[in-house]
């Protein structure tokens, strides 16, 4: 009976090397994470522009009144203000132009530290379709390339439709060697040796320094009973890719088969010094064959990086759909163009003066248009600055007064901030001015709600596994919102 291959590769994962035998379990995993992350940016960046759009609407709404000298009804500027911060929807634009546009709306009005946010989301846009074309190739890779059906059958888990889907893409693509070889591995599997030959010596024709290739022609050759071939052929393997403990094993199998024990031994010592480990399990495996098996070397794994995100019709629609998700209404090409077009509104709209636009004093709460800032950086209207700055420091009856406006509003501010904490943490930090810990709640805000409705399952895997994560996860984003909200009932706005 003729040595038939033996395919070991998926066995028990004993260290992340031959975890990555396991690939489309790994970049499953991967790309979840990368999804995962890719919408908790674009949750967190409409969060805290609308988290800023909330904070300053009621100046923005001051300065509509103040525009039209107070002649339009109340409920008529209110109008004009949910058209003018949500007119995007009627466009069916994703969530990402809100924030595009409510920044340049409120820009007069944001705090320097707020601001950042801006550039932060000009970044984020700029990069989006390069990171939708790396999340396309992720979601795309089990259908395009032929990928899901070469790791099939490299690894003996393949169905008839994976040999139906294989021989079909190799008539469409006949110049890719890497479904030749695995049509070859089909071929050897079946015991057609012949077949199997043919397709790997055109595999070689297209890329003749394949050492995998090479490997698969010897064991085709060991089953035409012409060792002599066959032994060149592993030899060449093993002169192509030194460092991989197949070929010497499958030498080492050659040459017992020819009654070569010292070669066979010699070859098994040499293919152990790479990988002891992996040598000894394939050896277990042998004894439950009984008899000398050869085994057929997968595909590297940056090779299926290359294969998985080579430029297809599949990734480019998955592409697509990524971003026009949050970022309609413009293809993806078109992205760095749109963050250049944002960071050309915000220029212009930074030429308006500062005293165009109303204020808020941070200590008396009372609206100003021409003030000062204070040390914090904070807008501060001229009556407190007089009565910092003041050298008599007797009481009198506008300064009582004064001073209790004051503490008038540092309760009323901190009593708002800390409901405004309950309904979205980060809210409330964002109009105590602690700017760094709000946008630090809302991101971790983001990620818990993200984590909570999706499970961060947004890619199935087509191999059987048993790792079920998703629950795990959303519990996580759970809990993470638990701890976000227990942290918001003991929030203290220090400073109001």
């Amino acid at each position: 009976m003729p040595p038939a291959p033996v395919l070991t590769e998926m066995g028990t994962v004993l260290s992340f090397k031959e975890a990555l035998h396991f690939w489309p379990l790994v970049a499953a995993g991967l790309g979840n994470a990368y999804l995962c992350l890719l919408a908790v940016g674009v949750v967190f960046f409409v969060l805290a522009a609308g988290a800023c759009a909330f904070k300053y609407s009621p100046l923005l709404y001051q300065d509509l009144q103040h525009r039209t000298s107070h002649a339009l009804p109340k409920a008529l500027i209110w109008l004009m203000l949910g058209l003018l911060l949500f007119w995007p929807l009627l466009l069916d634009a994703g969530p990402l132009w809100l924030g595009l546009w409510w920044l340049p709306l409120f820009w007069g009005y944001l705090r320097r530290r707020e601001q950042r946010l801006a550039y932060g989301l000009a970044a984020f846009v700029a990069l989006g379709g390069l990171l939708a074309q790396v999340g396309g190739g992720f979601v795309s890779y089990a259908a395009t390339q032929a990928n899901r059906e070469i790791f099939a059958v490299e690894h003996g888990i393949e169905t008839g439709a994976d040999i139906a889907r294989l021989a079909a893409f190799a008539s469409a693509q006949p110049r890719d060697a890497a479904v030749t070889n695995a049509r070859a591995v089909v071929a050897l599997r079946k015991a057609d040796y012949r077949g199997a030959a043919s397709l790997l010596k055109r595999a070689l024709e297209l890329e003749p320094d394949n050492p995998r290739y090479y490997n698969h022609l010897g064991v085709a050759l060991a089953g035409l009973k012409n060792p002599g071939e066959a032994a060149k052929a592993f030899g060449n393997s093993m002169r192509l890719e030194a460092g991989n403990p197949i070929y010497a094993y499958n030498l080492s199998r050659l040459q017992l088969s020819e009654f070569k024990f010292y070669e066979s031994e010699k070859a098994v010592l040499q293919a152990s010094a790479i990988d002891a480990p992996r040598i000894r399990r394939l050896l277990e495996a042998e004894k439950h064959e009984a008899r000398e098996s050869f085994v057929v070397s997968a595909m590297p794994v940056v090779l299926q990086l290359r294969r998985q995100f080579k430029l297809s019709p599949e990734l480019e629609q998955a592409a697509a759909g990524l971003w026009r998700l949050p970022a309609g209404l413009v293809p993806a090409q078109s992205a760095p163009l749109v963050a250049l077009a944002f960071l050309t509104l915000l220029a212009i709209v930074h030429q308006v003066p500062t005293d165009k636009f109303s204020k808020v004093c941070s200590r008396c709460g009372r609206v100003h248009y021409v003030g000062v800032l204070s040390g914090r950086g904070l807008p501060m209207c001229m009556q407190c600055e007089w009565l910092d700055s003041r050298k008599d420091r007797s009481q009198n009856a506008i300064v009582d007064h004064k001073t209790s406006a004051i503490k008038d509003y540092r309760l009323r501010q901190a009593s708002r901030a800390r409901h405004c904490e309950l309904v979205l943490p980060g809210l409330g930090a964002l109009l105590a001015e602690q700017t760094g810990r709000a946008f630090r709640t809302l991101l971790c805000f983001s990620l818990g709600l993200v984590l909570l409705i999706s499970g961060a399952g947004f890619i199935a895997v087509f191999l059987p596994h048993d790792f079920a994560l998703t629950g795990w996860l959303r519990g996580l984003g759970a809990l993470l919102l638990v701890a976000l909200y227990w942290r918001a009932w003991r929030f203290n706005p220090a400073g109001l």
